[in-house]
């Protein structure tokens, strides 16, 4: 709580509260935006067309101002007005789903209603004062459906016909009926004019509950016409995330040891962008991931190294009815047991289902399973620099000499790796139908299925794909006829790498220990060597993320869809229009590709003018090639017209090849 407001409330011996954007937020970008979700959900329900509820209910609204004799009015005679021109059975239906929305999309501002409870606590007359339409009985019902409850009484300036917005009245009502005097009252609110000026003005004391003034990742132009977005777009905006977690709730979470960090965590970009990009992801990831769970009735998750470690991390927060498993399956420590029953190179190459370009020969041996050899690479006339496109590794002569060296090697390791896997995935044989989580191209599920089926071991691997461009059908993220997504993923998709990693290597194989156990061996962390500022940003935006799912309040889903489109617009929004700040923030962030390669390294203009060839292979190149744009450009010119470039090259290509 805030030092001055809680000397405030220390003050004085009677404490006021306005409503909302005090106590309490609407899960709306805009207030009035649930008068359309009153239509779509009347739609739903009664499975009719549109009955144009946003006109009606601001017609009806103009005319009870004008008919009643009174400033304010309430909801009831809105509706009276309402009844007599459209019907008083839709009316009733209306008006009923007007207010299951005003309760069921609220949620608590925590920093105020925290001062609220510490009021009460310290024996304070605490009452409510809002200026609003509603009756108090049903303000009193948002309230309690936040757990604000024990206050003295709730005035509503429907109910007095004063409000405090004009000059003041209701807070000269509430003096007269309390019988206090005005220098013994503080009032909390958020509006200058009506909770301050205007208290004031009747000699209360006031402090102003200010917006929270931070970097936000969202696209207005898109709350104003989208309501499944308006949802995200308020919860999002308002939420005050500094209480979510406790030092002590989130060292456990995150394995913190200077719980100092995590005073300003919220307050950071990192954290900032684990909360409003990377949040709305996760979360509507792992309620889909819960939908697949019923839909296929699966007896297990595996959240896989190292891509599932914040997955897992959230699952554990969450009391499921199934086992879930952080495990170590690597796409290396499945594959590698696998090249025994290969009968070619070729073979083995096709194992794996993605590879980069310019491969390297120290990804080939990675790849093999077997430890580096300089001396083998130069019998066979190979340079330890040479790189290979996926093309060249089948074409080249010189690579089938080198497997033919190491081929002995080669598979006594797989046949190792391959009875030490098969003891390792025995620690799930209870389970018959089992859900892999995984991020990837899908090379680990399909190498476990192959693996499983020449091993009889009798377990269904059902692949849950984050995104998978080859297997739209099995992942959650369907980006075919996404073109906006397609484009942001291309030039930002390493954020999704960072985002998705954990604070150890990754899976090499596996080892017996002394006991007889079966345990992964870890590569070492190739993060361990860079500064410990870098390590507490992947930290806050894990913390982000998961702080987003904690407080997502559940009855959005049951108003909204967290559909992919709407969930993937914030990283979008971010990856298309970086800003200097991030620029300044993440540009020199280190990422592993072989070798440490910060996100953005770009020359000059005038260097890039005078060679334009560079400036296209350092884009090609670049780590974060939205980022380098903005560099480039000192601006995002260059960027939207790429994105809007590309986005059309898409379309065309979409468009032609269907005909």
């Amino acid at each position: 709580m805030d030092l001055v407001l809680q000397q405030a409330i220390d003050a004085h011996s009677v404490i006021t509260f306005d409503v909302y954007d005090t106590l309490i937020y609407r899960v709306l970008y805009r207030d009035r935006d649930l008068w359309h979700l009153v239509d779509r959900e009347y739609q739903k329900r009664n499975h009719v067309e549109s009955i144009d509820f946003y006109r009606k209910r601001e017609l009806s609204d103009r005319k009870a101002r004008k008919t009643y004799p009174y400033r304010e009015v309430t909801l009831d005679e809105i509706y009276e007005v309402f009844a007599d021109v459209y019907g008083k059975d839709l009316a009733d239906a209306c008006k009923s789903l007007e207010i299951e929305l005003e309760i069921n999309l609220t949620f608590p501002n925590d920093p105020i209603v925290k001062a609220f409870h510490y009021a009460l606590q310290q024996g304070k007359d605490v009452y409510i004062i809002s200026d609003m339409y509603l009756t108090d009985a049903t303000i009193a019902d948002v309230l309690a459906y936040n757990d604000i409850v024990g206050y003295k009484k709730l005035f509503a300036s429907c109910m007095y016909r004063k409000t405090k917005h004009e000059s003041g009245e209701l807070f000269t009502a509430v003096l007269d009926e309390i019988q206090v005097q005005p220098q013994d009252v503080l009032h909390v609110g958020n509006d200058v004019k009506a909770d301050i000026e205007r208290s004031k003005s009747r000699g209360l004391d006031a402090y102003l509950v200010k917006p929270a003034n931070r970097t936000q990742y969202v696209n207005v132009t898109r709350a104003k016409s989208d309501l499944n977005y308006s949802l995200l777009y308020g919860f999002i905006t308002k939420y005050n995330s500094s209480n979510i977690a406790e030092p002590s709730d989130a060292v456990e979470a995150l394995s913190l040891t200077d719980v100092s960090e995590l005073s300003k965590v919220t307050d950071t970009l990192a954290y900032r962008l684990g909360f409003d990009v990377f949040g709305p992801i996760v979360t509507g990831f792992m309620q889909w991931v819960e939908q697949q769970r019923k839909s296929y009735n699966l007896d297990s998750i595996l959240f896989l190294a190292r891509d599932g470690y914040v997955l897992q991390k959230i699952s554990d927060s969450v009391r499921d009815s199934i086992d879930t498993f952080y495990s170590y399956l690597s796409r290396r420590s499945v594959v590698i047991p696998l090249l025994q029953y290969q009968q070619s190179l070729e073979d083995i190459l096709n194992l794996y289902k993605s590879w980069q370009s310019g491969i390297t020969l120290t990804t080939f041996f990675n790849r093999l399973g077997i430890p580096y050899d300089a001396d083998i690479i130069r019998s066979v006339g190979l340079s330890e620099s040479d790189t290979f496109s996926r093309a060249e590794l089948s074409t080249d002569g010189r690579i089938q000499a080198l497997y033919d060296c190491v081929r002995d090697r080669v598979m006594m390791n797989s046949q190792e790796q391959g009875a030490l896997l098969y003891d390792y995935i025995r620690q799930y044989s209870t389970y018959t139908k089992i859900g892999i989580v995984d991020l990837g191209s899908g090379t680990i599920v399909e190498a476990l299925k192959q693996y499983s089926r020449i091993n009889h071991i009798d377990i269904e691997w059902i692949p849950l794909y984050l995104q998978n461009s080859l297997k739209p059908a099995e992942s959650y993220i369907d980006i075919s006829e996404n073109y906006e997504l397609q484009t942001a993923l291309r030039l930002g998709y390493m954020f999704l790498e960072v985002f998705f990693t954990a604070p150890h290597g990754t899976t090499l194989g596996y080892t017996r220990t002394e006991d007889g156990a079966v345990e992964a061996v870890l590569e070492a962390y190739e993060y361990d060597a860079i500064p410990d500022s870098y390590k507490v940003r992947l930290r806050e935006l894990h913390q982000g993320a998961i702080d987003f799912y904690k407080g997502y309040p559940v009855d959005m889903t049951r108003y909204g869809s967290i559909d992919t489109d709407t969930i993937m617009t914030n990283f979008n929004y971010f990856v298309l229009h970086p800003t200097d700040e991030d620029l300044t923030y993440w540009g020199s962030y280190p990422v592993y590709i072989d070798s440490f390669e910060p996100m953005v390294k770009c020359g000059t203009l005038s260097s890039y003018a005078a060679n334009p060839k560079r400036l296209y292979d350092d884009f090609k190149n670049s780590v974060w090639p939205a980022g380098f744009m903005h560099a480039v450009g000192h601006s995002n010119i260059l960027l939207r017209m790429l994105s809007r470039g590309n986005q059309l090259r898409l379309i065309l290509r979409d468009k032609w090849g269907k005909r």
